[in-house]
């Protein structure tokens, strides 16, 4: 749970959306075909739905990070 002021609390909401629609960017890119079903973020993380055409295997989720890593690099 995350202490502090209403107004911590509620930029951090605001960076964890933003997150999320990194998320959902960096996996359209690579997976152009997915259907983005939403994001959300709140006091304790974020999270983005997502609709693949077929079960994606456990190596992908590195080749997601890594991705989303660039992506942000790239932002700043």
């Amino acid at each position: 749970f995350i202490h502090g002021s209403m107004s911590q609390i509620s930029h951090l909401i605001k960076q964890r959306r933003i997150a999320a629609e990194f998320l959902a960017l960096t996996v359209w890119k690579l997976f152009p075909n997915v259907l983005l079903v939403g994001g959300a973020a709140d006091k304790i993380g974020f999270s983005y739905d997502f609709i693949f055409e077929q079960p994606l295997p456990a190596h992908i989720l590195e080749l997601i990070e890594m991705n989303l890593r660039t992506l942000i690099k790239e932002d700043q």
